[in-house]
């Protein structure tokens, strides 16, 4: 089952926006199947915008958007806590490497965040893979609208 919806909005002003648009699970739940991780170092560092706003970028006026979307993929990355990031398989990985087991720009896809049920860590790595490719992730509040 898909967590996210992956797009690009292309700007003048900033090149490419890469957006990776949580998908809600009802039309109350705007948080989908991460709800499990919104109270959690994971769930804070997520960008929540408006419908309005992302609207609008969709339509060509990115500007909104663009200053509700905050710190940059990889500025996110490294604000998760140690104790929430460095990887749980670390102590029986063969191939663990202290400098890239942890939300980094060279994260390895087999990833897994401590603290979490499996279920939640695969969640949260979702959203470090998606960082880690530039990504902002986002979660919808509020209507949206199509011109």
């Amino acid at each position: 089952m898909k967590v996210f919806l992956p797009f690009t909005i292309q700007t003048r002003e900033w090149g490419p926006l890469q957006i990776a648009r949580v998908l809600p699970d009802t039309d109350d739940n705007p948080w989908g199947r991460i709800e499990s991780l919104r109270d959690t170092p994971w769930g804070e560092s997520l960008v929540v915008v408006s419908g309005e706003n992302l609207s609008q970028a969709l339509q060509g006026r990115a500007l909104p958007l663009w200053k509700s979307l905050g710190s940059p993929p990889e500025v996110l990355l490294r604000r998760i806590p140690k104790d929430w990031g460095l990887c749980s398989m670390a102590k029986e990985c063969v191939v663990f490497d202290a400098a890239q087991c942890y939300p980094c720009k060279n994260l390895p896809d087999c990833y897994a965040p401590p603290k979490l049920s499996p279920e939640a860590q695969a969640l949260a790595c979702a959203v470090a893979l998606a960082w880690r490719d530039g990504y902002y992730v986002v979660v919808v509040e509020g209507e949206e609208f199509i011109l």
